[in-house]
């Protein structure tokens, strides 16, 4: 079976050597922690696949295709979301406009609140949020449950 996410021989170099000749296979359905000291080149090996920074060196396959991404917008074109570390949230906002903040649902030049807290509240089920209000101010969340917001807002675009 082709793998989702398959990376050889990934390097980045800056003054020093961030990523060193990285392999890396990511199946359809699985779920990876990176973990590692500050400096091990984490955010760099997202950064990459997100399309955010060019690796120096080796390639990467999406499902079989050669997989080399200039920028976010062409990662995610292709179905690829990373959440990352730093939270993009707007605390002003509720829990379901930051999840479809780009794409809110509307009807005739109206958001359309009913089909957005019913669609928001669907993928606060999916990350494990069932009782979280869709309609709650953002500002009033705790940090983890943000991040599975960062995760639902992730989920309600294309996947891959």
């Amino acid at each position: 079976m082709t793998p989702l996410i398959r990376i050889r021989g990934l390097s980045k170099h800056y003054q020093t050597a961030v990523l060193a000749d990285v392999d890396f296979e990511l199946e359809r359905g699985e779920v990876h922690a990176l973990v590692g000291e500050n400096g091990a080149g984490k955010s760099t090996l997202c950064r990459i696949i997100a399309g955010l920074t060019p690796p120096t060196s080796g390639t990467l396959e999406l499902s079989g295709l050669p997989y080399a991404p200039r920028t976010k917008a062409e990662a995610e074109n292709r179905g690829v979301r990373m959440v990352m570390q730093e939270l993009n949230l707007i605390g002003n906002l509720s829990v379901a406009e930051n999840i479809f903040l780009r794409h809110l649902p509307h009807r005739a030049g109206w958001i359309d609140y009913g089909k957005l807290n019913d669609r928001a509240g669907d993928l606060l089920r999916r990350v494990g949020l069932p009782t979280l209000d869709p309609r709650a101010q953002v500002r009033t969340l705790g940090i983890g449950q943000q991040q599975l917001i960062e995760i639902a807002a992730g989920l309600s675009e294309r996947c891959d």
